[in-house]
């Protein structure tokens, strides 16, 4: 990391935190790769697996992830004055998490039980790292810089996408060496130090009990805050409708199947070799581009939160519309990085947004607030993938014809998108954006710092917030 990064918040924030943070997120990636990997898994012991139980087993995975809100509550109200407030969280459920992979390594049985054993398993390991990670977003909250958050999230998101691309990987190379199980006892074995590592960050110091009630009440009665929950749930509505869409007009214009397969697929869910085959290169490619968006956009956002959101928006509207026109292989996969690098600037700049209301509004309730958002994200996404399947299940049949159903999700992701731009400029700027002009009270002028927008000392040239010297260049 550059010198910058050593900035210091009362001794709180060194470079070395952006480290642990990214080794943490990438050890998440591949926490939340292994269902993925759980088919070479039965395929190896028994030669097939079920997909309606393996659908079945990705729920309960995926039901701690909506309890969030509730750790995060707990996790802003209690805290060691030994161990800080955000570290005890993060290492007993991060623990609770590992324990259970490596347990899984060595205590799955090798018959038709097995799936009843994976339900449980995955729902204690997905429990342990959804706490941990709601935990570790309030303490990232409480000691980044404000013109370092968005860098720092772009750090955190990149690894999270490495993660799941080292996992599969993985997976699949040890699926060849029939060692599958290795997979669950690497990840067991990293989480428990990702999570350990968490100790090496200096928390601030737990000055005060927080006004929970209070803040709550704040939460769900002022206005502001539902103009965030609805961008936050608007925006997340859009990548699984489209880009769910556009996998398969991508598999009909390349060729890999034809329009009369594509609407059986749809209709009765059908696959094909091809598709599973096309669909880890799109995920790829896909990645590359989250990875892209993620740092470049990132430390875009680090100047101008507002603007960076404006351009990926200007973006984003116009190349869902016409992505009718990604045609055949080179287009369809150049598209994929595309959306891709959209995906992962919206994400990360919409975190960073996020976290900004959150340490500026809620600084007792950082990750109570920012959890909850967390959630909307997650139903948003669960609200685009169930338009897809009515257009798919209900409209498909109707229409019987591929391309004009693809081309009217285009219109409705377009709505959607621009429905989210729309409620996003309702959001006042103050609320995130970086103070560069000092306002005027009382016929004097207010010092503003230039790095953190908090208020200068009068006296001196350092900002009382980040403590950073106003004459040194930034």
């Amino acid at each position: 990391m550059s010198s910058d990064d050593s900035f210091d918040i009362e001794g709180n924030y060194k470079g070395y935190y952006t480290k642990i943070f990214s080794f943490f997120y990438l050890i998440e990636g591949i926490h939340q790769a292994i269902p993925v990997i759980l088919p070479y898994y039965l395929l190896f012991v028994f030669g097939t697996f079920d997909i309606a139980l393996l659908a079945f087993i990705g729920f309960f995975a995926l039901l701690p992830w909506s309890l969030k809100v509730i750790v995060g509550l707990a996790n802003d109200k209690w805290g060691s004055d030994k161990w800080g407030r955000r570290f005890p969280f993060v290492f007993i459920f991060g623990c609770i998490a590992g324990v259970t992979w490596i347990l899984m390594t060595f205590f799955l049985p090798l018959d038709e039980t097995i799936y009843s054993y994976l339900i449980f398993y995955l729902l204690i390991a997905n429990l342990g790292m959804a706490f941990s990670d709601t935990s570790l977003d309030g303490l990232i909250l409480d000691v980044t810089p404000k013109d370092k958050l968005a860098k720092v999230q772009g750090y955190t998101w990149t690894m999270l996408m490495l993660g799941n691309a080292l996992a599969v990987a993985l997976g699949l190379i040890l699926y060849y060496v029939g060692l599958v199980q290795i997979l669950f006892l690497i990840a067991g074995i990293s989480i428990l130090f990702s999570s350990f590592f968490v100790y090496y960050i200096k928390e601030p110091p737990i000055t005060k009990a927080p006004h929970i009630f209070e803040d709550l009440k704040r939460i769900v009665t002022e206005k502001n805050n539902w103009k965030v929950f609805a961008w936050t749930l608007i925006t997340a509505m859009t990548y699984p409708l489209l880009m769910g869409a556009f996998l398969y007009f991508m598999l009909i214009t390349m060729g890999v199947i034809d329009v009369e397969q594509a609407t059986l697929s749809l209709e009765a869910g059908q696959t094909t070799d091809a598709f599973i085959i096309i669909n880890i290169v799109i995920s790829g490619l896909n990645g590359i581009g989250i990875v892209l968006g993620s740092l470049i956009m990132g430390r875009f956002a680090d100047k101008t939160r507002k603007g960076a959101m404006k351009l990926v928006y200007f973006i984003y509207i116009p190349i869902g519309l016409v992505s009718n026109l990604f045609i055949g292989i080179f287009l369809g996969l150049g598209a994929q990085i595309l959306f891709g690098f959209i995906y992962g600037s919206i994400t990360i700049i919409g975190q960073t947004i996020r976290g900004d209301i959150a340490k500026k509004n809620f600084p007792d309730l950082k990750s109570t607030y920012y959890a909850l958002l967390i959630s909307f994200s997650n139903l948003g996404q669960s609200f685009g993938s169930l338009i897809l399947a009515f257009m798919f299940l209900s409209v498909a049949p109707v229409i019987a014809n591929f391309f004009i159903l693809y081309f009217l999700i285009t219109i409705i992701s377009t709505i959607i998108i621009i429905a989210s731009y729309l409620v996003f400029r309702t959001i006042d700027p103050e609320e995130y954006e970086f103070k560069t002009k000092a306002p005027e009270e009382k016929g004097s002028q207010i010092l503003v710092c230039p790095f953190c927008g908090g208020k200068m000392d009068e006296s001196t040239t350092f900002c009382m917030d980040c403590g950073k010297d106003n004459n040194e260049k930034k």
